[in-house]
């Protein structure tokens, strides 16, 4: 399996659902491993590095935020759930200067969300970035281009989307049980 099908793999949403069946092909060599970088460790950067963390394929080598207790939590989860010290900073464009790093998770306050997936884009890197994305209109279309023009992946997490409740709650409305939907 390839660093990209893994990312299009969770790229599906369900990586951070509760519900996740793990059903991916495993991998077949150490190369093939993703080293994920992660910007932003408030609540939702935390749960989704830690939704990362249970993919045994995926290495969180560098954290990245301005809040060094966020910092040091995050390197913590790390350090006790794969025995791993992360490397550390609080600007994200060290993070992105990075070579060995294949794809980051975004988690920042949301005005943030755009400007962080163009650049992340134009440096190599695939990108799951929570929502809402973007911040204005401009700040979206770049961020598009940076992912077309250089081939990247990228991912916005829409997690309750992915959601077995979610589906089952679409498959009852549109079957017309609860009769004609007016208003929601």
């Amino acid at each position: 399996m390839e660093r990209r099908d893994l990312i299009r793999i969770l790229s599906t949403g369900a990586v951070v659902s509760p519900f996740f069946i793990r059903s991916y092909p495993s991998f077949s060599s150490p190369n093939d491993r993703i080293q994920l970088g992660c910007i932003g460790l408030g609540g939702m950067g935390c749960g989704d590095m830690a939704d990362f963390l249970t993919f045994d394929e995926v290495d969180v080598v560098a954290l990245c935020d301005v809040d060094s207790t966020h910092l040091a939590k995050a390197a913590g989860m790390v350090k006790e759930r794969r025995n791993k010290t992360p490397d550390t900073c609080a600007d994200f464009r060290d993070l992105l200067g990075r070579h060995d790093i294949d794809a980051v998770l975004i988690a920042t306050p949301d005005h943030w969300h755009g400007i962080i997936t163009a650049l992340a884009c134009k440096s190599g890197k695939d990108v799951y970035v929570e929502k809402p994305f973007p911040h204005n209109i401009r700040e979206g279309r770049l961020a598009v281009q940076a992912a077309r023009a250089n081939s990247r992946v990228t991912q916005l997490g829409c997690q309750v989307h992915a959601s077995l409740g979610y589906h089952k709650a679409v498959e009852i409305i549109q079957s017309g049980a609860l009769g004609t939907i007016t208003q929601a």
